[in-house]
């Protein structure tokens, strides 16, 4: 379950499918048997173009639908991919993100203790990473370790590169194209043989 904000849902080019585009050829090349999952669809021409992407939303909005839609019961993701917390600093306030992140964490793990959750310290802008980027991805491996080998942290800090945006916040399909590469390896930090090994 591919899950956070507009760059999960792939905005900037959303007809490019965002990460999601490359990650798939790059998993069926890995061998891995794979279904992107979740209430959302973007990516015209993606063969599975499903996602749990939500343009504008904060941390609390998430937690908030988990509650409330029930997406991971419907869905059982064995992983989930998590790109979230850009709002939260552009929009919310920014001190709260760490706190509101580990509940949200908490809230995915009660309801499926065995899923294995791949947190993103989340991408810079295309101006960089101001304090609050740095306070919130600062906080995050010790966030994650905490959470115990359910959760593991994968690093987006520079992952795209200033000249990989269309926006001032959404990568260009070559950005996106990084992004997929950095969760290809932190999935496959998951897998012995071929196989995951999920906790």
């Amino acid at each position: 379950m591919p899950l956070g904000d507009s760059i999960t849902y792939g905005e900037g080019v959303a007809a490019y499918g965002g990460y999601r585009n490359l990650l798939g050829a790059l998993l069926e090349s890995d061998g891995i048997l794979f279904d992107f999952v979740g209430s959302q669809k973007s990516g015209e021409g993606l063969a599975d173009p499903d996602n749990e992407g939500h343009p504008g939303w904060r941390i609390s909005n998430l937690r908030q639908a988990i509650a409330s839609e029930n997406w991971l019961e419907t869905y059982q993701p064995d992983i989930i991919l998590l790109h979230i917390g850009s709002n939260d600093l552009r929009y919310g306030n920014s001190a709260y993100a760490p706190g509101n992140l580990s509940a949200l964490l908490d809230d995915i793990l009660a309801r499926l203790p065995e899923t294995h959750i791949i947190v993103a310290q989340i991408i810079r802008t295309r101006w960089g990473s101001d304090a609050k980027h740095r306070f919130y991805n600062d906080s995050m491996p010790n966030l994650v370790a905490l959470k115990g080998a359910q959760v593991s942290l994968v690093d987006m800090r520079e992952v795209p590169s200033k000249e990989d945006f269309t926006t001032l916040y959404h990568p260009s399909p070559v950005g996106y194209d990084k992004m997929a590469h950095a969760w290809e390896q932190a999935i496959l930090a998951l897998t012995v043989g071929g196989n995951l090994c999920l906790p």
